[in-house]
């Protein structure tokens, strides 16, 4: 039997070649200033697992996005607007006349409840005034009811239809114990009435303040804030006035807003709206104030913005990045770092910052991104308990921090046998 033995030089050839190859299954980590950091990019780890980068929405230069929903801007529904309003000029053929010079109310009553429609009638006692009422052109029956109903109102009087016959009384008495809320027609309303409206978008508080202006004193009879419900009290003509008024107001005034929420990079969210506020709110005496609303979130250092007019939100963003490019004070950052240790890293990034400098020249900063300060880092600046490098840097510096963080945490090749590529571009 022959015994080969292997010559030192065998096994060391051996040995590197086997060391080649285990390290070409193996991508190198890449380190770059100003490296794009993309949400969807994946590394390899040691053990060929795939781990993938979580990162907010980025710009090109690495700075959050406004997120901007545009509404439709109705805040009235337009077609109910436009609509004609409710008329009696085609309930019938007229057929009476009527010339009242002075007349109290008492003859007005008699004339057109008693002897032109034939219905039962009783005067309150405290019922008093007079009429001037002349129609040259004859009236129908509905008309003439009401014209009836109109003159009692001037006279602080109500018409309601209870027991079968029509009730003349003062009009702070028409509501005790004879009329019961409905929801039928305001057509189909018979002197005095209540209609219980309930509303599907606006809060019954904020119609109450819609109503309050084209309303009868007392007509708002009640305000359910619960049920979301108000409750209207009126004529005929009255009712189908405010129930129009409602159904101009009653929109999904939701969707027709738009909302804009708008990251600051430098200064505080709270000040920045405060001093949008002072430009473009209630108090600013501009045309227009009361068109937008801005309300800062903290935990975000964002603004939201809220408005009916989706053009706005462009030029409000415009103001939000003027009043935060003039913060440029320097901020400090901490940056964890996961394959590489943090004092190796800050020495190779000061020897590639400082190689960057000797070529450019020691005082030039061509290589500074506008805004950017310069930045110094050394084996002191890193911390080995925590594996953290700091940086400083002031309002240009958004896009180098976040490619910098997402192209430093890549994997090692081998624990003690790590290499660093860094590319540094002018």
């Amino acid at each position: 039997m022959t015994l080969r033995l292997f010559s030192p030089r065998h096994f060391c050839l051996s040995l590197a070649l086997a060391l080649l190859a285990g390290c070409a299954s193996v991508p190198a980590p890449d380190v770059r200033r100003n490296a794009v950091l993309d949400g969807s990019h994946q590394v390899v780890a040691g053990d060929g697992s795939r781990e993938g980068i979580d990162a907010q929405p980025l710009e090109a230069d690495g700075a959050p996005q406004a997120v901007i929903r545009r509404g439709t801007g109705s805040m009235i529904n337009r077609s109910a607007a436009a609509a004609a309003a409710p008329s009696l000029a085609n309930a019938g053929n007229g057929t009476a006349t009527f010339n009242f010079e002075g007349e109290s109310v008492h003859a007005v009553v008699k004339a057109i409840l008693g002897d032109m429609l034939g219905q039962n009638y009783v005067i309150a006692p405290g019922v008093q005034g007079t009429v001037t009422l002349a129609t040259p052109k004859p009236v129908s029956s509905a008309q003439a009811l009401n014209l009836l109903e109109m003159v009692l109102g001037w006279n602080n009087a109500r018409m309601v239809y209870s027991g079968g016959r029509y009730n003349i009384v003062a009009a702070d008495q028409a509501l005790a114990g004879t009329v019961a809320p409905s929801t039928a027609p305001a057509a189909s309303a018979r002197g005095f009435e209540v209609r219980v409206v309930p509303l599907q978008y606006i809060s019954a508080t904020e119609m109450k303040k819609v109503l309050e202006p084209y309303a009868r004193p007392n007509a708002i009879v009640n305000v359910d804030s619960g049920r979301n419900v108000i409750t209207l009290g009126g004529t005929r003509s009255e009712l189908e006035n405010y129930l129009r008024t409602v159904e101009i107001f009653d929109v999904d005034w939701l969707s027709g807003m738009s909302v804009g929420v708008f990251p600051i990079q430098t200064g505080k969210a709270e000040q920045v709206a405060a001093d949008l506020e002072k430009v473009f709110g209630e108090q600013s005496k501009t045309p227009s104030a009361g068109m937008f609303r801005f309300l800062p979130l903290e935990n975000a250092n964002a603004v939201l913005v809220i408005t009916p007019q989706a053009r706005y939100l462009d030029q409000i963003q415009q103001w939000l990045e003027r009043i935060d490019s003039a913060g440029g004070s320097a901020r400090l950052f901490s940056y964890e770092l996961r394959y590489i240790k943090a004092k190796d890293l800050a020495e190779r990034l000061a020897e590639a910052f400082a190689n960057e400098n000797g070529r450019s020249g020691r005082n030039s900063r061509s290589s500074l991104a506008p805004g950017a300060t310069q930045m110094e880092l050394g084996s002191r600046d890193s911390n080995t308990n925590t594996n953290t490098i700091p940086g400083a840097g002031s309002n240009g510096d958004g896009s180098g921090r976040a490619g910098l963080e997402g192209s430093l945490n890549l994997p090692q090749r081998e624990p003690g046998n790590a290499s660093f590529s860094l590319e540094v571009q002018g």
